[in-house]
């Protein structure tokens, strides 16, 4: 595993180089800062297009054997859209699920995805915070939702227990570029509380998703998230995407096991109606992923508004299957996860 880990090249500290070029690719580890201001040439961005192109979020997950906790920060330019959902799969339950779309401004996501990040979605009923100060290697996750009874959380994700996976890659069509960078396999501490009920986190496994990019006007993906632990105990962690940052030289499907990156080739994903949910099978051309992913809920947000237009489905549920990781088959037998299908025209 250590080679393919040193495959990769290190992220360098600005996505743009000198002449105004993105330095498409994937990457070890996270640039000091993403920001275009500096495109030129071919890239060059009008004020328009920086102002409503412009895309930033930042997800997070924690997940044991039984639960799941999500929440999204998402910054629109003409929007903000915040969430946050606990939800138990095998019982077929949220716990709690909170989401709100406000005017811009509420959402705030920074051109730092390492140290100095500062994310935030800020409202009386919906308060969700991710920032990792700089010099020091922790995610702080701090999560208020509801004015009384409701979910409260103070997590913290450890990035030196598993290195970045970042990618620069082009867009398909009238956008640019799109930066983002993946962990999963997160070392995970502190905990939620919802009512009277208290879940410290002890054997957690997290995952984060930090995106910033001048995108197309209709984008559409498909990407799974899977958290766990392996029957030794060891972290898993696996982010797979079908339909974006697919260029030439840009992947971002990897593997985390314990700490060590493993980058993984193209996935395809094929879904089907089964009963009274879905499936999805998930594979590479060389066998490394065979995956099965069974859906137990949904988080679902649809919404129309003329000249916007967005279709946000989250199936959570389990994963089985196999996976080959530097010559090491792994089964896979019940970890939890999600799997996104977004279609959005903004």
């Amino acid at each position: 595993m250590e080679t393919q880990q040193q495959g990769l090249a290190g992220a360098p500290a600005q996505i743009i180089d000198s002449e105004g070029v993105p330095r498409f690719g994937t990457y070890r580890g996270e640039p000091e800062q993403v920001c275009y201001d500096g495109l030129a040439g071919a890239f060059a961005a009008s004020a328009w297009k920086r102002r409503f192109r412009h895309k930033r979020w930042q997800f997070a997950a924690v997940a044991n054997t039984q639960l799941l906790f999500a929440c999204g920060i998402v910054e629109l330019g003409f929007a903000s859209h915040g969430f946050a959902y606990l939800v138990e799969p095998a019982a077929g339950r949220f716990h709690f699920r909170r989401s709100a779309l406000g005017l811009p401004g509420i959402a705030r996501v920074g051109d730092r995805p390492g140290e100095g990040l500062m994310a935030s979605y800020r409202t009386p009923w919906l308060h969700l915070a991710c920032t990792r100060p700089r010099g020091d290697s922790v995610y702080g996750l701090a999560v208020r939702a509801g004015l009384w009874r409701g979910l409260r959380a103070e997590l913290g994700l450890e990035s030196a227990s598993c290195p970045g996976l970042s990618v620069v890659a082009p867009t398909e069509r009238d956008g640019l570029a799109n930066f983002t960078l993946k962990r999963a396999g997160m070392a995970a501490t502190g905990n939620l509380r919802l009512a009277s009920a208290r879940h410290q986190l002890a054997d957690w496994v997290g995952g984060m998703d930090y995106s910033s990019g001048l995108l197309d006007r209709h984008t559409r993906w498909r990407w799974a998230l899977v958290l766990g632990r392996l029957p030794d105990g060891r972290r898993l962690g696996l982010n797979l995407v079908e339909g974006f940052n697919q260029g030439p030289r840009s992947n971002e499907n990897g593997a985390w096991l314990d700490g060590t990156l493993v980058p993984l080739p193209r996935v395809a994903f094929w879904r089907r109606k089964q009963g009274s949910g879905d499936s999805w099978q998930l594979r590479s051309a060389d066998g490394a992923v065979e995956l099965e992913f069974r859906a137990a809920l949904e988080h679902v947000e649809s919404r129309d508004l003329f000249l916007i237009a967005s279709h946000f489905q989250q199936q959570i549920g389990h994963f089985h299957g196999r996976l080959r990781l530097a010559g090491e088959d792994l089964e896979l037998h019940g970890l939890l996860g999600v799997v996104e299908d977004q279609d959005t025209h903004w």
